[in-house]
């Protein structure tokens, strides 16, 4: 069977992560097949949710073979999503003039225009929400604007693409010790696709306080609100020293120790800052499922692999457990950010003789079956605001096992901490699991959708009313 063939099948029952690393192969290794491998990738991201990569994808499709009106839909859906209606309509057109589309399909196509319409005309009298992020920094996004956008507000999600927001960051770079940077950002920011979201909306929500948090800040409209959302990363840079801080309404912390650190590291910025505030992140528990799990010897670690994660660590822990039992497995489920880490951890998996314990996925964007199997999350990393990672674990029934980072006594019970190699062993060996336990402790420290969404509408609505 052909590789094309292999993946339209995984595809068609359901197995889309499969599906979409076999298309992916396909494309590299067969550039004859690239156009329809290309095109069930962008039909994989549309029903994954995944809107951002749904949208370059089709673009990319567009753009080298031409209209299809199956991906004019999900551009159509995308730009629906991200509450541009007038594009979203212009693209739900474009698809209803397709050839060889069924009556049912037309009728469904026709609904989502309807809708689109009716909604624009709904939303045009509503407090307006800007969501600027930069391309491919927006996972944790999406739910929030969905839900958002349900309420009493229009929200417009703007994705600055990345090669302007390198742009971007070359000239922050450049230009941040300069006397002319005021100018410079100026400049800088009206030419790109920020100066429209800054004029759109009624407030603006910038996402992570980075270079583009800097130059948002710098030509923010007098009148308007924004508030800035920082997670971890940024407390160890210089951005927030240079974001103008006179013109921020809030900043956003995703969990108290990040805000301790922040102002542990900028002491000064206490008198500038004028408020702050704790939102957790928060999962649509909905959507994942619940199961009843006992001790095993699965172990799941799913990150990005970098230095950050220390995923190291998770060799030294499995390495320990294969010694009393062999038939512990770890499964990464992330990709590699380092070439260095690529060569380290297979060279050392081979080393220790673990090519049978430790298995590398690669990055997984369908992660329903990745973690079907799963008795425990091992989380390796040094430092980290509120990761998702551990809490849709635990959300799922799976025991948590994480590396004690600054601030995480705060986040879990020390019972699922550990300091040291053996510490961590003895957590997972031990025997006890209480799978309702570790989904109860999400709903009880508010850790949900629901309770982020009500936190978000309260400030969203407290900058407008002050």
């Amino acid at each position: 069977m052909n590789s094309i063939k292999r993946a339209v099948d995984l595809f068609n029952i359901g197995s889309y992560n499969k599906a979409l690393s076999l298309f992916k192969e396909v494309i590299s290794t067969q550039p004859s097949e690239e156009k329809i491998a290309l095109y069930y990738i962008c039909l994989i991201y549309r029903k994954l949710k995944k809107w951002s990569l749904a949208k370059s994808s089709s673009l990319i499709y567009i753009k080298k073979y031409g209209f299809n009106w199956k991906v004019a839909e999900i551009l159509g859906d995308v730009f629906h999503f991200e509450g541009d209606y007038k594009i979203a309509k212009r693209w739900y057109r474009s698809a209803l003039g397709g050839q060889e589309m069924s009556s049912s399909d037309k009728r469904r196509i026709s609904e989502k225009l309807e809708v689109a319409n009716l909604e624009e005309k709904q939303k045009k009298h509503q407090l307006k929400l800007s969501l600027v992020v930069v391309e491919g920094t927006d996972n944790f996004t999406d739910d929030l604007v969905e839900r958002l956008s349900q309420g009493n507000l229009w929200v417009r999600k703007f994705v600055i693409p990345r090669n302007k927001a390198v742009m971007l960051s070359r000239t922050f770079k450049l230009f941040s010790s300069s006397s002319i940077k005021k100018m410079v950002y100026e400049m800088v920011g009206r030419l790109s696709s920020l100066r429209k979201a800054l004029k759109w909306g009624d407030v603006i929500w910038v996402e992570w306080a980075n270079y583009l948090a800097v130059v948002a800040s710098h030509i923010k409209p007098k009148k308007k609100k924004m508030f800035i959302r920082l997670h971890s990363y940024e407390i160890f840079t210089d951005y927030p020293m240079d974001i103008d801080w006179r013109g921020i309404d809030k900043l956003i912390f995703v969990a108290p120790h990040i805000e301790e650190i922040f102002f542990e590291r900028f002491p000064g910025l206490k008198e500038v800052i004028r408020d702050t505030e704790v939102v957790f992140n928060g999962l649509n528990l909905n959507e994942i499922p619940f199961d009843d799990r006992k001790p095993g010897y699965d172990i799941a670690w799913v990150a990005h692999i970098n230095y950050k994660k220390a995923p190291e660590l998770s060799l030294q822990v499995i390495k320990k457990l294969v010694e009393k039992n062999a038939e512990y497995k770890l499964h990464i489920a992330g990709d590699f950010q380092d070439p260095r880490y690529d060569v380290y951890m297979r060279h050392l998996v081979r080393y220790m003789d673990l090519e049978k314990n430790v298995l590398f996925y690669g990055w997984v964007d369908d992660m329903e079956e990745f973690w079907r199997n799963k008795n425990y999350l091992l989380s390796t990393s040094l430092h980290e605001g509120h990761p998702y990672n551990i809490m849709e674990a635990m959300a799922r029934g799976i025991k948590p096992v994480i590396h004690w980072f600054r601030g995480a006594d705060e986040l879990y019970s020390r019972d699922w901490l550990f300091a040291t190699v053996d510490d961590a062993v003895k957590i997972i060996t031990s025997g006890s699991y209480d799978s309702r336990k570790y989904r109860d402790h999400v709903i009880h420290r508010g850790w949900t959708l629901e309770d982020q969404v009500r936190s978000f509408k309260d400030l969203i609505y407290n900058l407008i009313n002050h």
